[in-house]
């Protein structure tokens, strides 16, 4: 069995596309639960009518990624069998009728374990979002494992799996068992970003692998998510207010926990995550003002 948590916080839309797109998968061997941290569009109302199948648990508003997750998770621990895993899935995804068989066919063949997926931008399905990465604990340096402007059909031609050093929270399958050997999401320290990456790192040094199956694709409505500088244009003031957001990976106490956590020297990690934020910042600002002349 697999247990699907999904935290949400209103966007109603999204969160009907991505259980249509679960209702049509192939393998049928799974059940959801979706956390509703307080919404206020009518989420709980209009899932409990159209989706009776789906569990839901509500939160208060306060609870953010990581704490919802950790209670979505915590409502399966009483009831799950040994052999059952964990899907986490954001609701601004949707999926391919063989992402669950995809997952589950990696997971197989590599675990101990945990399973991410590839994802695409739902604009360009084959541009890819995430296929995972490298990372450097002693100067914070995340690069992608995929060749520049590599397409996904281009990528599923050459490999059915691929290592990586982190896994994000979307798209992530791995055993119910691994919760009571490294615990649950770090809500604490990280709220609402890290927190997923954390969690895959502790993993990895518990002796599992950390691998992202080629074939699962979720596809992302990427620019739709947080606060984020990747996709939306630069704008100094908006960039000061994410070091201090809960919203945004920026958040400068959410890194500099991350880095005292998982560094191999605390500050030296920081300050070059931070030259790094803001080096990236200020080359996507001048090339905005570029492009004005």
């Amino acid at each position: 069995m697999i247990y699907i948590i999904i935290p949400v916080f209103n966007r109603l839309e999204h969160t009907i596309k991505c259980l249509e797109s679960l209702d049509k998968q192939r393998y049928r061997e799974y059940k959801i639960v979706l956390v509703d941290d307080g919404s206020t569009d009518g989420t709980y109302k209009y899932i409990s009518k159209e989706f009776p199948s789906v569990s839901i648990v509500q939160g208060d508003g306060s609870w953010w990624w990581s704490k919802s997750t950790n209670r979505g998770i915590e409502s399966i621990l009483d009831k799950s069998a040994e052999d059952d895993l964990i899907l986490t899935l954001n609701n601004d995804l949707t999926l391919y009728p063989d992402y669950l068989e995809n997952l589950l066919k990696i997971y197989d063949e590599h675990k101990p374990c945990l399973v991410g997926s590839i994802s695409v931008w739902k604009n360009d399905i084959d541009k890819i979002e995430f296929v995972g990465v490298k990372w450097n604990a002693f100067n914070a340096s995340y690069k992608s494992v995929a060749e520049k402007e590599m397409k996904y059909q281009e990528l599923k031609k050459q490999k059915t799996h691929i290592s990586t050093d982190l896994l994000p929270g979307r798209g992530t399958l791995y055993p119910v068992e691994l919760i009571k050997e490294i615990g649950l999401y770090d809500d604490v320290n990280f709220p609402q970003y890290a927190a997923d990456e954390d969690f895959s790192l502790r993993a990895k040094n518990a002796g599992h692998k950390l691998v992202v199956a080629v074939d699962a694709v979720v596809v992302s409505d990427v620019e739709s998510t947080g606060i984020n500088f990747r996709y939306d244009r630069p704008s100094f003031r908006k960039f000061v207010n994410s070091l201090g957001s809960i919203r945004s990976a920026n958040n400068l106490k959410v890194r500099y926990q991350f880095a005292k956590k998982h560094a191999r020297v605390t500050i030296v990690y920081f300050f070059c995550d931070l030259f790094r934020i803001f080096g990236s910042f200020f080359k996507r600002y001048l090339k905005s003002i570029i492009k004005k002349y």
